[in-house]
């Protein structure tokens, strides 16, 4: 928890007291941080449909230009945005961010904000995670299942920066082998089919 490595003691505050005012203050900051992400989801979506955001909110000028950049440059034809998708096969949907061609190619992409890091190197990054390629495979083939590629979209919430992290069709098709699997020891530890009651 960050809260307890940055947040000052008071003169004569008990331990028991200090530990309530970390919690109380870390939660603080993850509802601040769910506000921003909802923020810049919403600027992502109105940016993908070419929507004019109006007058921005002050801070988020760089996420907006940053977002139209990426927008203007990669995004040739958008095929779904805020869509739900939903694999009958597997028993699972989802509401993907966005699918459309981009540099020609029709993709999954699904934007995230994550605070970027200095690497080894001093070049800020953000860290990708494995539930991300899953999270995208589920879309993909609750989309189509021929496979294609997909990539995030990770967003700085604080500078606006953007990362784009593509994965091919082949990681695509592999994390979705892993999800198939996921999705089974779902269904066996709940005891429960959704496939089943859909062709009830």
């Amino acid at each position: 928890m960050s809260s307890s490595l940055t947040l000052p003691r008071i003169d004569g505050e008990s331990l028991a007291d200090f530990a309530k005012r970390a919690v109380l203050d870390s939660r603080k900051e993850v509802e601040a941080a769910a506000v921003r992400g909802t923020h810049i989801h919403s600027l992502a979506e109105m940016i993908i449909n070419q929507q004019d955001p109006g007058e921005l909110v002050k801070g988020y000028e760089e996420h907006y230009a940053s977002l139209k950049e990426w927008r203007d440059c990669c995004v040739t034809k958008v095929h779904a945005s805020e869509s739900v998708l939903v694999n009958e096969a597997e028993g699972y949907a989802g509401r993907v961010d966005l699918i459309a061609d981009i540099h020609g190619e029709i993709e999954v992409v699904d934007f995230k904000t994550r605070k970027f890091k200095k690497d080894a190197k001093g070049i800020l990054k953000a860290s990708g995670y494995e539930t991300d390629l899953l999270q995208l495979s589920a879309y993909a083939y609750a989309f189509t299942d021929e496979g294609m590629a997909c990539r995030n979209i990770l967003i700085d919430p604080t500078t606006g920066q953007l990362q784009d992290v593509r994965y091919t069709a082949e990681q695509v098709a592999e994390a979705f082998e892993a999800f198939t699997s996921i999705c089974k020891v779902w269904r066996w530890l709940k005891k429960y089919d959704p496939r089943a009651v859909q062709n009830d």
